[in-house]
């Protein structure tokens, strides 16, 4: 079993490493064609589509992984699950644009990131089919290909200097494609059609929000602290200060892939080990060892040689978000063994605790954010996110049970 965790791994690793890579490029170019200011506008965008894109999941993405698991079907519950995520699109797109124009200078532009967003996260189902069967090599494909593709468009949109406007519609036609790919794969592995969408039923629908409504709230919660936290300090600051904390952000943004790998390849097995505590717990303690130890070194790098990695990456304009970058790195290790956590618990159906647990540290979250962020702009955004994270691991220690 290890073995195979192992290897399940490190395919995901190789492929997010460059895709990851191809991000962290276009976050680079981006930042340094549009400025301070407009990138801070592009990550204002970006972090509310991603809000909104967290309601097209609302845990039906791990239901996914957990059902697949469970009954060794594939077919009908894809099929369910992306009906589902295709009526909550349709509701969110059109939100978006009544906020666009309500709330924005640049409508087209909010609009568009948003649309983007929105149609990558139909990529997921397929996704987390393909890691629930853990065949990573598909996943990788489809993960990987997407990036690839917004890497292209972004490179072309900026060659042509077609601004921020451009860079939107590129990036759509982008997901587009990939959508088209995913299709294809399905289509050959499972004999779906993919983007077929059939009259939703009703029962399903009912017993799929029974059972993912909990862990969707976990994922919205976790997205208050990493989205959010940029359109508060947007409010709270401006966008030369979101710009900056962005810019920090991420930096360190671009290693969560580590720990989302590594739990994505250990989640099948703590649910295939629900009911052996001693099996799940080995698991558990081995998980725990690797991402404190790899979320420390990076840290304890990227602390020393902060000034270097930002004027490296982004140019002098930006080293005033040295300081930032200098507390967020400190946020990794308790990014990572929440997340642990997170999964542990709903491995054996303890969703409700770590509910609890992303409530009340969400609520010290909004506090926090009003009492330290005003004065202190991108920094005080970096150290509400430091306390916000190390207080809900407290509470994850308190509450943890090895049964």
């Amino acid at each position: 079993m290890n073995k195979v965790i192992f290897f399940n791994a490190i395919i995901r690793w190789g492929g997010e490493i460059i895709g990851k890579i191809l991000w962290f490029l276009i976050t680079i170019i981006l930042a340094r064609y549009l400025g301070s200011k407009d990138f801070g506008f592009f990550s204002y965008c970006f972090a509310f589509g991603s809000f909104l894109a967290i309601f097209t999941d609302i845990g039906t993405n791990i239901y996914l992984i957990k059902r697949v698991v469970e009954t060794k079907q594939v077919s009908g519950i894809l099929r369910d699950i992306i009906n589902f995520k295709a009526v909550i699109f349709v509701f969110m797109f059109i939100l978006s644009i009544i906020f666009a124009f309500l709330n924005t200078q640049q409508p087209y532009v909010f609009i568009l990131i948003i649309l983007f967003l929105l149609l990558s996260a139909m990529l997921d189902p397929a996704i987390y089919t393909f890691r629930a069967q853990k065949r990573m090599d598909y996943e990788t494909l489809v993960v990987l290909s997407w990036r690839v593709l917004c890497f292209i468009f972004v490179i072309l949109s900026t060659t042509f200097d077609f601004h921020l406007l451009g860079a939107s519609i590129f990036l759509n036609i982008a997901a587009v494609i990939s959508l088209f790919v995913v299709s294809f794969l399905v289509s050959k592995v499972y004999k779906t059609n993919y983007l077929e969408i059939r009259k939703i039923d009703f029962r399903n629908l009912r017993n799929i929000l029974k059972e993912s409504l909990p862990l969707g709230f976990l994922l919205l919660f976790g997205g208050i602290f990493f989205k959010l936290n940029i359109l508060l300090l947007k409010e709270l600051s401006d966008l030369q200060e979101v710009g900056l904390y962005s810019a920090s952000f991420k930096l360190i943004e671009g290693s969560f892939f580590l720990s989302s790998i590594f739990m994505g390849s250990v989640f099948p097995f703590f649910c295939e080990t629900s009911n052996d505590f001693y099996s799940r717990f080995r698991i558990f303690k081995s998980s725990f060892v690797i991402l404190f130890l790899i979320s420390l070194l990076i840290a304890v790098v990227s602390t020393i040689w902060s000034s270097q990695i930002i004027n490296f990456v982004y140019g002098e304009q930006y080293i005033t978000a040295v300081k930032s970058f200098k507390i967020l790195v400190w946020c990794l290790i308790f990014i990572y063994l929440n997340e642990l956590f997170m999964y542990y618990n709903t491995s054996i159906n303890r969703q409700k605790i770590s509910l609890i647990n992303m409530f009340l540290t969400t609520l010290m979250f909004f506090v926090i954010n009003f009492l330290i962020v005003p004065s202190n702009g991108s920094v005080g955004a970096a150290k509400v996110l430091l306390y916000s994270q190390v207080f809900l691991f407290i509470l994850n220690i308190f509450t943890f049970k090895k049964t």
